[in-house]
């Protein structure tokens, strides 16, 4: 989307994608066509096939006061 959009993995299994300037129908397409690609195509990893599946919630800075710490609680 924008020039400072980041992807940051937040533990084992968990990661973020903040997206900078959206609206919120944006960041729900985002959210599906992301979705969408990881249950497409099984991956393979070390001759190992594995079935991703994602969940995925949107939230707006402007909704939880403003700051990161707000958006992921």
């Amino acid at each position: 989307s924008g020039g400072s959009d980041l992807l940051a993995r937040l533990g084992r299994d968990e990661f973020a994608l903040v997206v900078m300037r959206s609206s919120m129908d944006a960041a729900e397409e985002i959210a599906r066509r992301v979705s969408i690609a990881f249950s497409e195509d099984p991956i393979e990893i070390g001759g190992e096939v594995v079935h991703c599946r994602v969940t995925a919630g949107v939230a707006f800075s402007g909704e939880a006061g403003g700051s990161f710490e707000g958006v992921m609680q």
